[in-house]
C-alpha cells in the first residue's frame, strides 16, 4: 500500500484523480471511504474510471447512490471480485449493478472480465430506474450490465448523494485503487478547490 493511503485511507493525486484504500464494509450502510456530491434534481448520469486489480473476496470500487437520511438503502455500479475457487459465484473480477434495501442485497452481475485493470463505469438514473454500463475507453458505445435497480423509497426520502467508493466486504482485505475522470451529466467534478463540492464519509 502507498504509505499516504495506508495512513489516511485515501490520497488526492490531483484535481481529477483520487487514490483509495478498500476498507471493510459494503453498501449496506457500513461503507467508508466514500467521496460524494449532492445529486441534482431529476435524472442524472455519472461516469468514473476505475483502475486496479482485485484478488480477494468482496473487494469493490465504483459509483454509489444513497440517501443521507436513509443510510441502509443504496445502489451501486462497481467493479467487484468473487473468489473463483471458494465462492459460489465463480466469477473473479466482474462488473455489477447492485442495491441494498434495508435488510437484503439485490445483485445484477455481468460475466467475468478477466485481467482488465482499467474500466469506465456509468450509472444512469432515468425515470426512477437505475442502469449500469461499462466501457474500456469511456467513449463510443457502452456495454450494459444485466438488469436494473429501483428504490422509490430511497429517492423519495431526499438528500440523495452520488459518490465514489472502495470497500472490501466482510473479508476486509485492503488494496489500493484509483478513481478518476469523475463526471456528472458530462461535467467534470474536481476533487480539490473551492468548487469541488466533494464531501467524505
Amino acid at each position: 500500500l502507498d504509505p499516504t493511503i495506508a495512513k489516511y485511507g485515501y490520497y488526492i493525486k490531483n484535481d481529477t484523480k483520487l487514490a483509495l484504500k478498500t476498507l471493510s464494509g459494503d453498501i449496506n450502510g457500513s461503507y467508508r471511504n466514500v467521496f460524494y456530491i449532492d445529486a441534482p434534481e431529476g435524472d442524472f448520469e455519472v461516469v468514473v474510471r476505475v483502475t486496479g486489480m482485485f484478488n480477494s473476496e468482496g473487494q469493490t470500487a465504483g459509483i454509489i447512490v444513497f440517501s443521507e437520511t436513509m443510510r441502509n438503502h443504496a445502489i451501486a455500479v462497481a467493479k467487484r471480485y468473487y473468489d473463483p475457487v471458494n465462492s459460489n459465484y465463480n466469477l473473479g473480477n466482474y462488473y455489477e449493478l447492485y442495491s441494498y434495501k434495508g435488510t437484503s442485497f439485490n445483485n445484477n452481475t455481468s460475466k467475468s472480465v478477466g485481467s482488465f485493470p482499467n474500466v469506465y463505469l456509468k450509472l444512469e438514473y432515468k425515470d426512477g430506474v437505475v442502469r449500469g454500463y461499462t466501457s474500456l475507453t469511456g467513449t463510443g458505445s457502452w456495454t450494459p450490465i444485466v438488469g436494473t435497480c429501483k428504490d422509490n423509497e430511497m429517492f423519495k426520502a431526499g438528500k440523495i448523494k452520488i459518490g465514489l467508493f472502495g470497500c472490501a466486504g466482510s473479508a476486509g482485505d485492503i488494496t489500493d485503487i484509483s478513481v478518476e475522470s469523475f463526471t456528472l451529466n458530462g461535467k467534470q467534478i474536481s476533487f480539490v478547490g473551492e468548487d469541488s463540492a466533494i464531501s467524505k464519509v
